[in-house]
């Protein structure tokens, strides 16, 4: 699988074949699917809170997003280099982590003639101090010199019927058309 297509990736799946009330819901609502790199899910479960975390609906305030779980995803983009990034905020475990955008697609579901936008995203943006901690744990039991050990206290961080696919930048991209 490529791990930056959007429309194979494990949490899609999951939406998919898991949660079709909420694809639907998605779909008739217009929301964006945050759909991260399949290789930023591996060792992850996958449940219902973290596919929420990762469908987004626009509020009232320019480029600011709501979770289906109504959590705040901030869009940022970087004037100098065009690129977009997506960063957690109110509601979720870990605020202020940032995720790039890489891509955008948007999918047709079987019989459906209404899209679903799915921003492919570098991470996923539900990171919690367990997953913080486990990480600073593992790093702690290396043999690394002790000016590079982690001192302390932890870790701190920050089947689709079509498809189309738009790219990064221009219009049509993700700093055009999604955000």
């Amino acid at each position: 699988m490529d791990d930056d297509d959007a429309a194979a990736s494990p949490l899609f799946a999951y939406l998919r074949t898991q949660l079709p009330d909420l694809l639907e819901r998605a779909v008739f609502e217009g929301w964006k699917v945050a759909v991260p790199k399949a290789s930023s899910l591996r060792g992850a479960a996958i449940s219902q809170a973290l596919v929420e975390s990762h469908l987004l609906r626009q509020t009232a305030i320019r480029d600011e997003w709501k979770t289906a779980n109504g959590r705040t995803v901030t869009v940022v983009k970087d004037s100098n280099t065009g690129n977009v990034s997506l960063t957690s905020g109110r509601g979720f475990p870990v605020q202020g982590t940032s995720v790039q955008v890489l891509a955008e697609d948007l999918w047709y579901g079987p019989g459906s003639d209404q899209g679903l936008q799915l921003v492919s995203i570098s991470d996923t943006l539900e990171k919690d101090s367990s997953t913080l901690n486990s990480f600073a744990s593992t790093l702690e039991s290396l043999p690394l010199p002790d000016k590079l050990r982690l001192q302390a206290g932890g870790a701190s961080g920050s089947d689709g019927q079509g498809l189309a696919s738009g790219g990064l930048g221009g219009s049509g991209g993700a700093g055009g058309a999604l955000f």
